[in-house]
């Protein structure tokens, strides 16, 4: 169970972190 929890906590965090990420990018590339 505590696993399963983490593997779908670990792929939320990397969903957030690429979508932070790819924001970053579209605003650095309109300067």
């Amino acid at each position: 169970m505590v696993f399963l929890f983490l593997g779908v906590m670990n792929t939320k965090l990397s969903t957030d972190l690429t979508a932070l990420y790819l924001s970053y990018l579209s605003q650095k590339s309109k300067d």
